[in-house]
């Protein structure tokens, strides 16, 4: 179960490879600040009971989670989707300074 401390500790990133009973493939990653660092498993999850009840990341409160092996596109996904908006804000930031 992923926990994290003022942005600190693991979480899941990711929602790909939906199944018709409801259940996606999300990847467990080490992060600091909330920004994903390093990914240590994927894992199907399949929502248990009332699937309503969502937390801030979208994973339901209850829920199995089945060990899969890595998923390298969301890995690739997720760094390059984090990575690629930081290059963007940085780039808007420096035009703004030296107009």
């Amino acid at each position: 179960m992923p926990f994290t401390f003022n942005g600190f500790g693991t979480m899941y990133y990711g929602n790909r490879d939906k199944a018709d009973d409801g259940s996606y493939v999300t990847t467990l990653w080490i992060v600091a600040l909330f920004v994903p660092v390093f990914p240590l498993a994927s894992y199907r999850i399949r929502p248990l009971g009332d699937s309503r009840e969502f937390r801030l990341v979208g994973v339901p409160g209850r829920y199995a989670a089945q060990k899969t092996s890595i998923n390298g596109r969301q890995v690739a996904r997720t760094y390059l989707g984090f990575w690629g908006t930081m290059i963007v804000v940085l780039m808007l930031a420096c035009l703004w300074m030296f107009r």
